[in-house]
């Protein structure tokens, strides 16, 4: 089956075919080093959880994680399908059910979404196989239901609004309020695990999570199977305390109306928000007993800066406000500056074209905390607004071809200049040229079924100037670094308390990286085979040298 980059090609060189042969009578012989560029070919099988039988007519779409145009196939009679012409590059495989199938979506391998899908690198030349799906028949949705009402006297609270979030990556979600005797239903969702919110906006009642937990990370998930009917997941909403004040502009102290002021607690989760009126007065009730750190953004003035109390830009630097049931803490006023700008240019070093969707991430120059982000238009050019202060500025793209640099032309943020932006004012021509990068892929070879990652690093002398994480399932990585030579060192890193270690591998099979092979690596032209085996020991019996 052919894909549609291949008829594409096909009915251009038709089309082209006598305009081409009058221009090689004219110049001579034209290079055709672009058409002879080896590309890749993805192959698989398509079949039925229920039974294993072949799925006909599945559409399979091989997108390039760096964007661009998908590649597309589809199963033949035996589940079987084909996608050929792909460049060098990572991609995606989507697979897609044509009706009345009755099957699922599904991405490869078996993941429900792009995001969480397993990339496939394609080197070019070669065919990728058995990437296969087992796809099977969408779930049935189901419900959950309950009542709120009040801890202090048991009355219901009307008007209160329920929402469950799916976790674990999923998708589910759903949003409703309780009726006037307090009950809800949360219907149409998808089989999980929901985590339930219950916030009554507009009373002195404290948001909750079930079950009868204050923080997102102390719930307890709501398990619903398809076609389910939880019942019974009920909440008492406790009384809280309030944080009361005013917000106006910094540049002439007029208030701010429509201002949003959030209490956000120690993990940084929103635990209530308000808005503050034509006067600048704002009032936030039902906080639990608890220290916050209360943030203020303009609301609908998109020109103004957002900050903690006290004039702190992140929450680590925030004065905390403490709150007791029954009491409101006054006076926690904000005066909001307006925002600077920075703007250029990402384009790619080797060609000067403009680099679309480059990401540009501000991070303060003294915490390293984030401070806001952007993204390159179609030419290339970018216009970030920031808070008055000092940043350092970080250009990436979902490319893994473009290494990443912060300005000006450095690799390490502790190489970095900083830029400063004051209120209102403009910092232009921050043009930044993306080097390729070059591509060095192995595997690591590690026996152990524990929780871990496996790091691979490219080292210049005791510079770290790369590292990638192998996959867990087959070793292999691939590690995207300037062009140059460096050494390789392989670790991993043992969780949940375990006393499993390995002594870190350099390339070569080095035990230091004085005695490590060096590897030389340049731009298109990918270096292979780099290995490592390390060995899982406990750590009460270490034992042996270092070479």
């Amino acid at each position: 089956m052919l894909s549609r980059r291949t008829k594409k090609s096909a009915l251009l060189k038709m089309l082209l075919a006598g305009a081409a042969s009058a221009a090689l009578a004219l110049t001579g012989a034209v290079s055709a080093a672009a058409e002879d560029a080896p590309t890749a070919t993805i192959t698989g099988q398509v079949t039925r959880e229920d039974g294993g039988a072949p799925v006909e007519n599945v559409g399979v779409f091989v997108t390039p994680t760096a964007g661009g145009f998908s590649y597309n196939g589809y199963t033949d009679a035996t589940g079987a399908y084909s996608v050929v012409g792909l460049p060098a590059g990572e991609y995606v495989v989507h697979f897609s059910p044509l009706p009345p199938s009755g099957l699922d979506d599904e991405f490869w391998d078996d993941a429900a979404d792009w995001f969480s899908a397993d990339r496939i690198q394609a080197v070019g030349g070669e065919t990728i196989a058995d990437i296969d799906a087992t796809l099977s028949a969408p779930p049935v949705p189901g419900s959950i239901s309950g009542a709120v009402v009040r801890e202090d006297d048991g009355a219901p609270v009307a008007g209160a609004t329920v929402s469950a979030s799916a976790t674990g990556g999923s998708w589910g979600w759903g949003s409703t309020t309780t009726g006037a005797d307090g009950s809800y239903t949360l219907s149409n969702l998808q089989p999980g695990d929901y985590i339930l919110t219950f916030q009554a906006d507009g009373t002195d009642l404290v948001t909750e999570y079930w079950d009868d937990a204050v923080s997102w990370s102390a719930a307890t998930p709501v398990a619903l199977s398809s076609g389910g009917a939880v019942a019974s997941i009920d909440a008492e909403l406790a009384a809280g305390g309030a944080v009361a004040g005013t917000v106006v502009r910094t540049a002439d102290g007029s208030p701010i109306a429509s201002a949003t002021v959030s209490a956000l607690d120690e993990h940084g989760e929103i635990r209530r928000q308000t808005q503050s009126g034509a006067d600048g007065a704002y009032r936030l009730d039902g906080l639990a007993d608890g220290s916050y750190a209360i943030q203020f953004s303009g609301g609908f003035d998109a020109s103004l800066a957002v900050e903690f109390w006290q004039n702190a830009r992140t929450q680590s630097a925030a004065t905390p406000v403490t709150t007791t049931a029954g009491q409101t803490v006054s006076a926690i006023d904000a005066s909001l500056e307006s925002l600077g700008h920075v703007s250029g240019t990402v384009t790619k070093a080797s060609d000067g074209t403009p680099v679309l969707g480059a990401s540009i991430m501000a991070l303060d120059v003294v915490s390293g905390a984030y401070a806001g982000s952007g993204w390159s238009q179609m030419d290339g050019t970018f216009d970030l607004a920031l808070a008055p202060g000092t940043y350092n500025l970080k250009f990436s793209t979902m490319d893994r071809g473009l290494l990443e640099e912060y300005w000006d032309d450095a690799l390490a943020v502790e190489d970095a200049t900083p830029v400063t932006v004051t209120a209102s004012g403009l910092v232009n021509g921050l043009n930044v040229q993306l080097d390729a990068a070059a591509l060095i892929t192995g595997t690591v070879d590690l026996v152990s079924d524990e929780n871990r990652e496996v790091i691979v690093e490219a080292y210049e002398g005791a510079t770290r100037v790369g590292s990638a994480h192998a996959n867990l399932e087959d070793g292999s990585y691939q590690l995207y670094v300037p062009a140059g030579t460096y050494t390789l060192k392989a670790t991993a890193i043992f969780y949940n308390g375990s006393t499993t270690f390995v002594k870190p591998q350099w390339s070569g099979g080095a035990k230091k990286q004085k005695k490590a092979t060096p590897i030389t690596v340049a731009v298109n032209a990918p270096v292979g085979g780099i290995d490592f085996t390390l060995v899982a020991k406990d750590r009460g019996v270490e034992t042996g040298n270092s070479a």
